[in-house]
């Protein structure tokens, strides 16, 4: 390996999407971190970073990186789901998605409210939610982790902190996975519309909320 390409080697065998990764992911990322642990990709014009400490690193330091960029679609969007989030859905930087100066005023504001007392409390009510699916995936033949534990505890952890009505729970987790799946995931156009419609439905259903509260 020349000097050059143990600066920042190229990466063609990093596929996110192919089938195969998707099952199991760790052999890949574990060869990456050994041969090319920052590898820039160029199917997608984006650098992956394998290794903690230099994860650590990245976003410690903001005068080299910028987190504006972190939830830009991965893919294009078609014309049609940009026309519909355009009609109600203004994308202004988020916390995890801004830089200074905005990121320190909400990081601020949001401490103020996020604190530890409030995360105790939530405690039992967690506790007893994730003790329930535990119970649930007792009965099951074949238990899917991510499905029936590792995706409804923070959802239901996050949502209680914010104060949605738990009978909201499941519509409100599919808006997240929607979210997700137009930020990050390889959607067809029709996808993407209905996709782009469901976060508008999203967005209608956070904003009346806050109105209401």
């Amino acid at each position: 390996m020349d000097v050059e390409t143990a600066r920042c080697p190229v990466s063609h065998r990093y596929q996110p999407f192919e089938e195969g990764y998707l099952n199991d992911p760790y052999g890949a990322l574990n060869a990456m971190r050994e041969a090319a642990p920052v590898a820039y990709v160029p199917e997608y014009d984006l650098y992956v970073v394998t290794r903690y400490d230099d994860l650590k690193q990245v976003f410690k330091d903001r005068e080299t990186f910028a987190s504006q960029g972190a939830t830009s679609p991965f893919m294009p969007i078609c014309a049609e789901a940009q026309a519909i989030l355009n009609s109600g859905f203004p994308r202004k930087p988020t916390l995890s998605n801004c830089d200074p100066p905005r990121h320190p005023k909400m990081r601020n504001a949001l401490s103020r409210c996020l604190t530890m007392k409030r995360w105790e409390g939530l405690q039992p009510g967690v506790r007893a939610y994730a003790e329930g699916l535990y119970e649930d995936m007792a009965h099951k033949p074949v238990a899917d982790l991510m499905e029936d534990l590792f995706f409804p505890v923070p959802a239901f952890a996050a949502f209680s902190l914010i104060g949605f009505p738990m009978s909201d729970l499941d519509k409100l987790k599919g808006w997240c996975g929607t979210r997700v799946q137009l930020t990050y995931g390889p959607l067809d156009d029709a996808a993407q519309v209905q996709s782009a419609r469901d976060l508008i439905d999203f967005w209608d259903y956070c904003r009346d909320f806050v109105h209401m509260r």
